[in-house]
Order: C-alpha cells, then sequence, then structure tokens
C-alpha cells in the first residue's frame, strides 16, 4: 500500500507539468501613434454633387463620364505620420466591379455605377471595399487625400437619379 501512496503521489506531482505545456505561440504586434487626424466633417460627412450626363454617353458597358474632383481633408494630425483613407464601402459596393452601386429607389438611372478614383495617381479607380489612399500631413498637421467620382456604365444606361454613399476609415499605415 505504501508503494501505490508513492506512485500516487509523484504522478499527481508530475500533473501541473503537463497543464502548462505550450502547444504554440502568437506573437503580438501593435503602435501608439503620435496623435489621429479628425476628419471635420463629422459623422454626416460631404456631400459631392454629380454633374447631370447624357445616357447617350454611357450607352457601352465600361464607359464613363469625366471625373468630378473632392478632397477629404483632415486636421489635427501626427507630422511625421502617414495617413490613408480606406474605403469601406461595403454597404453599396458591388463585390463584382468594386464600384458604388446606385441606390436611389424612385426614378433610378439605370446600368450605371459610381468608380471612385486616385487623383493622385492619374486618376486610377479604386476598388471596393479595401483601396486606400494615402499621403504625409503639411507642417500645419493637415492632410488632403485627393479623390474623385465618375459614372460608369455596366451597360446602356437609361435616364434617370443616381444616389449612393460610401464610408471610409482613416488609418495610419
Amino acid at each position: 500500500m505504501k508503494k501505490s501512496f508513492v506512485a500516487s503521489a509523484l504522478a499527481i506531482a508530475l500533473l501541473p507539468g503537463f497543464a502548462f505545456a505550450a502547444d504554440g505561440k502568437i506573437n503580438i504586434n501593435g503602435a501608439v501613434n503620435e496623435g489621429t487626424c479628425v476628419y471635420g466633417n463629422g459623422a454626416n460627412g460631404q456631400t459631392v454633387n454629380m454633374p447631370t450626363v447624357s445616357a447617350a454617353s454611357l450607352t457601352t458597358a465600361g464607359s464613363m463620364s469625366t471625373v468630378t474632383p473632392f478632397e477629404i481633408a483632415l486636421s489635427s494630425c501626427a507630422l511625421a505620420q502617414r495617413v490613408a483613407v480606406q474605403l469601406d464601402g461595403a454597404a453599396n459596393g458591388d463585390s463584382t466591379t468594386g464600384r458604388l452601386k446606385n441606390i436611389a429607389t424612385d426614378g433610378a438611372a439605370g446600368n450605371v455605377q459610381v468608380g471612385v478614383v486616385d487623383r493622385a495617381n492619374n486618376s486610377a479607380e479604386l476598388r471596393l471595399p479595401g483601396s486606400s489612399v494615402g499621403v504625409l500631413p503639411s507642417a500645419a498637421g493637415t492632410a488632403t487625400i485627393p479623390l474623385g467620382l465618375r459614372y460608369v456604365s455596366t451597360g446602356a444606361a437609361t435616364g434617370g437619379v443616381v444616389t449612393t454613399a460610401m464610408d471610409f476609415s482613416i488609418i495610419y499605415p
């Protein structure tokens, strides 16, 4: 009986070592930035009014209008830290084309989407969601992201209203 007790005690003493054995490792990296930029237009955002174009100029899939420029202005940015705007667009984005869908419900234009372009990069089209455009802030701590919008047809466009919206996040790549 004494030998059984010693063997049992020895086995129990070894158990905690097995309970804490590591099967894997997770490395964690992060960053603390000097300060975050402020979007001056707040939660309500800004409105970009695109010009009226003729449906005749958007007759085939891939036809595009000229670019309507707009900017996202940021302030109170850390001076030496790159800041970018990442386009979310998930709510109104078309996962096939990467453009914004027309969400107008009454009198909507047909076969028309809105493409977002990077004006600093020869108006290269940005795919939603996930594309980002970044800049270094000015000495005053401001940053301006130059973007643009254009109508893009998915087929022969029909006349009507175009309405959409796009969310974005301020990131620090």
